[in-house]
Order: structure tokens, then sequence, then C-alpha cells
């Protein structure tokens, strides 16, 4: 993953799990560096994936910041029908 630093401010209680990312060599902030590390690491890609460490600083960060849904297509499929509703008539609230 490639992460331009100007792109966006990190708050002060992520910044522990990007720096995790950057640690294990899941996050990057130059595209030269994510292009070398993943020539490297693709001929064991599954392998370098599923390094304890690196799953360990992947799920902290989408246990903090991703949205999972074990029925996360119903869900999408509801936002979207809202957000249809509203644009058709602006007095309706959208729900999540």
């Amino acid at each position: 993953m490639f992460y331009s630093t100007a792109a966006s401010i990190k708050t002060i209680e992520a910044k522990p799990l990007f720096d995790a990312l950057h640690e294990t060599g899941v996050l990057f902030y130059s595209p030269t560096e994510a292009a070398q590390a993943l020539e490297l690491i693709y001929p064991k890609l599954d392998q370098w994936w599923n390094e304890q460490k690196r799953c360990e600083a992947v799920k902290k960060l989408r246990e903090k910041y991703a949205l999972t849904n074990n029925q996360s297509l119903i869900l999408l499929k509801s936002l979207i029908k809202n957000i249809s509703d509203n644009a058709k008539n602006p007095h309706i609230k959208v729900k999540l």
C-alpha cells in the first residue's frame, strides 16, 4: 500500500497503527519503495501476507478504522437505496 503523507493528517491515535504497517512492509511512503518491495515479495506473496506480525498490524487497523460486517452487501444496498431516495426527495434523511 502506498500512502502519501501529504494527502492527509494522521491522528495521534492512528500513528502507531500506521507505523506498524510501515514497519511490517505493508505501508510505504514512496511509490518506488512500494514497487521494489512488491518485486521482492511477489514470488511468495501468500507466505509474506500471512506472517503473524503483519497480520496483527493489519488486524489492529481494521478493528479501529474499517467497517467490517458479515452483512456488508445488505448494508451497502441499503445505503445506496437511501442515497437514491434522498436524491429524489431531499427531505428524506440518509439512514445507516
